[in-house]
């Protein structure tokens, strides 16, 4: 298993740092995190480790814009345009770079802000699939461009998150793109106030992800 550190060069030249983790497979995850749920984080951190078991390579996109020393000075519009163009430039930079029969996106909160506008924009990204945890679905942008795009998707979310949304989250579970998967109770972290009932919520968030990167390998052999 093999570790590689590379970067791409984002908004206003800077950079994003991408790790890279695998053995040169020809199926590839892009990690897409959250403002500051990084990589290394529950969901996003067994999650990966999965695909990797289930035959991935692994390119994490390492933003934090947490802790970012611009992005908390820069207004809304432009803090959009600073992941959108991080987000862009990162998935450019990895798949120009290798050839792959397969990519699967998994994007958490902000990260499917980016990735909903790029699907959106970038047509030959339709055949990719996309794991969607925790959507910004009162974003309405996010909601709507997730309705747009053609990707075989799966989509994660708790009704005790802060960007849940009734109406766009019955509008998506009639999409024919989406399985769209809800989590009574659950929070923004795909987590409740309780640690075993937390820990059975990943576990059964894995399982759906599991099924969801099988199925498209039962249609593949």
């Amino acid at each position: 298993m093999k570790i590689e550190k590379r970067t791409a060069i984002g908004f206003h030249g800077q950079e994003v740092p991408i790790t890279h983790v695998g053995t040169s497979s020809k199926k590839a995850a892009i990690l897409l995190p959250g403002l500051g749920y990084t990589n290394h984080h529950p969901i996003m951190h067994y999650s990966g480790n999965l695909l990797l078991e289930n035959g991935y390579d692994l390119f994490q996109v390492n933003y934090n814009y947490k802790i970012h020393p611009t992005f908390s000075h820069l207004n809304e519009r432009e803090q959009t345009n600073m992941i959108i163009q991080d987000v862009t430039a990162a998935v450019h930079t990895i798949l120009s770079a290798h050839e792959f029969e397969e990519v699967l996106f998994v994007a958490k909160s902000i990260g499917t802000a980016a990735l909903s506008y790029i699907l959106t924009h970038e047509p030959s990204y339709a055949k990719h699939d996309v794991i969607w945890l925790t959507p910004l679905l009162n974003a309405r942008n996010v909601h709507e461009n997730m309705l747009r795009c053609e990707n075989r998707s799966l989509a994660i979310m708790g009704t005790n998150d802060d960007f849940y949304d009734v109406h766009a989250a019955e509008e998506l579970q009639n999409s024919e793109c989406i399985d769209f998967v809800k989590i009574e109770g659950a929070d923004h972290s795909l987590e409740k106030n309780n640690v075993h009932q937390s820990l059975g919520l990943l576990r059964d968030v894995l399982q759906h992800i599991e099924e969801f990167v099988s199925v498209k390998k039962t249609v593949t052999n």
